[in-house]
């Protein structure tokens, strides 16, 4: 295969590309959109390939074998190499699920389809996104895929249409660019990942490779142009965001510059052309391959390791680690088998990576069958991770009833089945997940009850969840309820939820911060309401609801919602195990649950009497012998994610309820 005449500014080029990309993946606000580096790396590599298939193909020498065999001694040795080290970090730092998801996706990068995989697990700026090691492969494998097809391309038209080899490929620019423009508006996430909405930007490439753009006739035009490619990319890097709509137009924006800085710099005369050139830039651009396939492995697994954001002192390890990976791998690893010294025949290079590919894949295969070899953690870690399983026995069959069944007084029974039931238990999934416990008090004291619930739905009447569409049956449930109960004579009422998700929304900075969980009138619904309307909204429906069930003559028993966390515990106790860390960094003391939760009590309080109780489990999970709220009890998970108590912890807490159950057999 030919060689072209070597460009240190290209080099400085891709200095220019990788360096954003590992900065924004770092978390330097600055480069907001540094993103577009993997754009400019599509360009770079259009021209470059392009132009070494052209040059063989005019000469006649050109051949598959040796095309594919320099792309293999190019891409697979530092490719081989991160992907062995991110599943041993991976067996070391995640979890089995994490662990089995990382297998598949090290299977999709093994088969050049980890774009495809990505597409159908999650979008490339989604919150998740952060803890897939190698996400980052996607373009890896628009690239491959792009050359298993150019080159063939190319052969066939050279060989049979010449004349048309330049227009052909135009065409397949336009066609491939309005593939984008029209998917980033009917499916950005497939336009984001897919080749046929991406190969414009290596065509950019090539038909700068394909002459289509002539040499500029003096060095002040190209001057200026590369000063025009250099603000391009400088523009994008600097003031897009991951809520530009990407790819689209805005990806023209680099991709465009740095088409304007190859095409100017041809002759090396430029002042952009000599800064690229220098010595600094070129080293990046030597190794930004490996920079790139380093980069976002070690920052991953650093963020799991920490379990929090990256700080300075992070973002300057992962920086600093990423670029001695990156020199180490591009040395000992990209050189040695580009230059041949191992591995010097096809044959001994296909036996060499063939083995490394076939003990990854095996790796791989092995994870996946295994469901992320659970096995490898220790007894206590596999005890923790259990207890994200941990649900109320009876959750399919009693949360989100059907209004039906409800008015047909089809409930879940607890407690003596030759009794007539006492007591109701209303509420959300909380009050589902407490159901354990509960259940347990009615059989200790043989007292028949019934239980219903509807998972995000506020146990009170007049508010909805603005959110959900009319065919959400949360407000017809809780009217369902409120009917049931005055209809059965019950005059004991327990009532459960995540009141403080509703009344302020979730905790910020907390797992599931994302959720919108506030409350609204009936006006509201399909509009975003504010907190402090949801707010607002909340007493409102309080205010709706205790005096009618007052009303009732029924004796109210509102259950505090227990104190919630910003992780998901049995991970983050799984992990803090794995790492021999302790739980500092994710417990809580009792004044801060308070502080949190103290809108709702204030709330409730003006309803409270002796009919109307307010139920603290605060009380039991944080003892004032306890600097913080308790997350386990004898080595076991009181939740099974970061606010919902686990069947063990709801059976553990359930002397709590004790006072309900006093006043069912003092009526007696």
């Amino acid at each position: 295969m030919s060689l072209i005449k070597y460009r240190r500014d290209i080099d400085g080029l891709r200095a220019l590309a990788v360096l954003p990309v590992v900065f924004f993946h770092a978390g330097i606000d600055v480069f907001s959109g540094g993103f577009v580096g993997v754009d400019i790396f599509f360009v770079i590599s259009g021209f470059l390939i392009t132009s070494i298939l052209l040059k063989d193909i005019q000469a006649g020498t050109f051949s598959l074998k040796n095309f594919y065999e320099r792309r293999a001694r190019r891409i697979l040795p530092a490719l081989f190499l991160v992907c062995f080290l991110s599943f041993a970090a991976g067996a070391w730092l995640l979890l089995p699920f994490d662990f089995n998801d990382f297998s598949q996706s090290l299977l999709a990068t093994l088969g050049f389809a980890s774009n495809i995989h990505f597409y159908g697990d999650i979008g490339y700026f989604a919150g998740p996104a952060d803890f897939k090691p190698l996400l980052h492969t996607w373009s890896l494998a628009v690239e491959e895929q792009f050359y298993i097809f150019f080159p063939l391309i190319l052969i066939a038209l050279y060989k049979f249409c010449p004349r048309a080899l330049k227009g052909a490929v135009v065409v397949l620019l336009v066609i491939s660019l309005s593939l984008n423009l029209w998917g980033i508006e009917h499916n950005a996430k497939l336009t984001f990942y897919f080749l046929h909405t991406r190969a414009w930007e290596l065509l950019f490439g090539a038909i700068l490779a394909l002459g289509l753009l002539p040499s500029l006739p003096s060095r002040s035009l190209r001057q200026v142009t590369s000063l025009i490619g250099l603000g391009l990319i400088l523009y994008a890097t600097f003031t897009f965001t991951h809520q530009t709509l990407f790819p689209g137009y805005a990806a023209i924006i680099p991709a465009l510059g740095a088409l304007l800085l190859i095409w100017s710099n041809d002759k090396q005369d430029t002042i952009i052309a000599a800064i690229l050139s220098w010595r600094p830039f070129v080293f990046i651009g030597l190794i930004s391959y490996s920079l790139y396939l380093w980069h976002w492995p070690v920052i991953v697994y650093t963020k799991i390791y920490l379990d929090r954001p990256l700080d300075q002192m992070a973002i300057a390890f992962v920086l600093a680690l990423s670029l001695i990976g990156a020199t180490l791998s591009w040395r000992f690893v990209e050189q040695i088998v580009r230059r041949k010294q191992i591995w010097p025949t096809r044959k001994s290079l296909s036996y060499g990576l063939g083995g490394v590919f076939a003990g990854i894949l095996i790796l791989a295969l092995t994870t996946d069958l295994t469901d992320g070899l659970p096995n490898r953690l220790s007894p206590t870690a596999l005890t923790y991770l259990s207890a994200s399983k941990d649900l109320n026995p009876d959750l399919e069959e009693c949360d989100r009833i059907d209004v039906k069944r409800i008015k047909e007084g089809r409930l879940c029974p607890m407690g003596p089945s030759d009794q007539a039931p006492r007591f109701l238990l209303w509420g959300d999934s909380h009050a589902d997940a407490i159901m354990p416990g509960i259940k347990k008090m009615a059989e200790a004291t043989q007292i028949a009850g019934l239980h219903a619930s509807f998972s995000d739905c506020p146990p009170l009447l007049g508010v909805i969840r603005p959110e959900k569409t009319s065919s959400y049956q949360c407000a017809p449930f809780n009217q369902a309820m409120f009917d049931f109960l005055k209809k059965s004579g019950i005059k004991t009422l327990i009532l459960a939820a995540r009141w403080n998700g509703y009344a302020q929304g979730a905790m910020p900075d907390s797992v599931d911060n994302t959720t919108y969980m506030l409350v609204g009138l009936p006006q509201d619904r399909g509009r975003s309401v504010t907190k402090a309307e949801s707010k607002t909204n909340f007493k409102y429906g309080i205010a709706q609801t205790l005096p009618a069930l007052q009303e009732l003559g029924v004796n109210i028993w509102i259950v505090e919602q227990a104190p919630a966390y910003k992780k998901h515990l049995p991970n983050a106790l799984t992990r803090a195990e794995i790492a021999g860390k302790s739980f500092s960094a994710f417990t809580q003391a009792l004044p801060s649950h308070q502080a949190r939760s103290s809108f709702v009590a204030d709330a409730f309080a003006p309803y409270l009497n002796d009919t109307t109780h307010y139920l603290r489990l605060s009380d039991t999970f944080c003892p004032q012998t306890e600097e913080n709220c308790l997350l386990t009890h004898d080595g076991i998970p009181l939740y099974r994610d970061s606010h919902h108590l686990s069947a063990y912890g709801s059976r553990w807490v359930a002397e709590a309820f004790g006072p309900v159950f006093t006043s069912l057999r003092n009526v007696d």
